[in-house]
This record gives structure tokens, sequence and C-alpha cells, in this order.
């Protein structure tokens, strides 16, 4: 049996805030391959919160916002 990927580009965008008060937004455009089943909105917070650590250098932040959207116009 084949089993067909659907890959979909995701536009990724995190905001976060330090305990220090410092604050960071962080944008990626993911390709998702939506018939996996690992593939969650829980999973792209997960890796979006990973770059805002890695830019930040350390991950003692709050998220404040985050949004996921396939990134097309139109159609």
């Amino acid at each position: 049996m084949n089993a067909t990927h659907t890959t979909v580009p995701y536009h990724c965008l995190i905001s976060v805030q330090t305990r220090g008060g410092a604050f960071l937004t962080a944008e990626r455009v993911l390709n998702v391959d939506e018939s996996h089943p690992d593939v969650t909105r829980g999973a792209l917070v997960k890796l979006m919160r990973a770059e805002a650590a890695e830019q930040v250098g350390h991950s003692d932040f709050v998220v404040l916002f985050f949004s996921a959207e396939p990134n097309r116009l139109g159609r």
C-alpha cells in the first residue's frame, strides 16, 4: 500500500518574554507533512520554543503568542 504524503508550508510565529523582561519574536516557514501522525500543533509549538530558546540563549521564558498557519494566500 502506498501512502501519499501531503507537505504543506506553514508560517510559524512565536513571541516570548524572558524572566528579565526581554522580548523576542521568531518566525519560520516549516514544511509540514500533514499525513504524519506525530505532526501536531503541539509539536510545532515545541519546535518554535526551541527556536526561541536558541536565539535567547536559554529556555526561561513565557510564550506570549504562537501562530501556525498555512503559508498561502487566496485559493
